[in-house]
């Protein structure tokens, strides 16, 4: 039971943050609700939220993690999918999500990807923009060409507003394009 509360409290995490993501790319959206982020149990006992039944955290994210897509600066990464291949290139695009008290003027958007152990497989600073209040703003798009990934993993791509604090961090998946999926001698497969 442990193990289903904490993942299905992780799904909600990565549900709300999708949905508070695509609410802030909505031009002219004027906020967003969200119905509940804890437990409930009004209706027979559903186990399913960032918080438990007393609104106490269950130490699946933190508060600075949630203010990384949930406050008044969000970097925003658009991209096609999640799950790419050796055999193409991630393009993505960078926007930011402004609603602060005034614009953030000159502002030096960086993009940076890593691989688990943390290393840097690629990454820049975008030409300085101005970040306008009460908007989304277009950056620029990012390619990295993802034939170096020797094996498949989970990367991070990164985005910051240098001199803030505003940060955000998406993961995707890289794979080879083929996997040979013949069963070894031997093995025996169970339908």
């Amino acid at each position: 039971a442990r193990d289903f509360v904490r993942a299905s409290g992780a799904l909600s995490a990565i549900c709300y943050r999708e949905d508070i993501e695509a609410a802030l790319r909505t031009p002219n959206m004027a906020g967003f609700q969200l119905l509940d982020l804890q437990d409930f149990p009004g209706q027979g006992t559903a186990l399913v939220g960032m918080l438990n039944v007393f609104m106490e955290p269950k130490g699946l994210i933190t508060p600075k993690d949630g203010r990384r897509f949930c406050c008044e600066t969000v970097p925003l990464l658009r991209m096609k999918r999640y799950t790419w291949t050796t055999g193409e290139t991630f393009v993505g695009r960078v926007q930011v999500a402004h609603y602060g008290p005034a614009d953030i003027p000159d502002a030096r958007v960086a993009w940076t990807v890593t691989d688990p152990s943390g290393a840097e497989v690629g990454g820049d600073v975008f030409d300085p923009v101005t970040i306008d209040q009460g908007r989304v703003v277009e950056v620029d798009l990012f390619a990295l060409p993802l034939a170096d990934i020797a094996v498949p993993q989970k990367m991070t791509i990164s985005l910051s507003i240098e001199g803030t604090g505003y940060r955000n961090d998406y993961p995707i998946w890289v794979y080879p394009p083929s996997v040979d999926t013949s069963v070894p001698e031997g093995g025996m497969v169970v339908r």
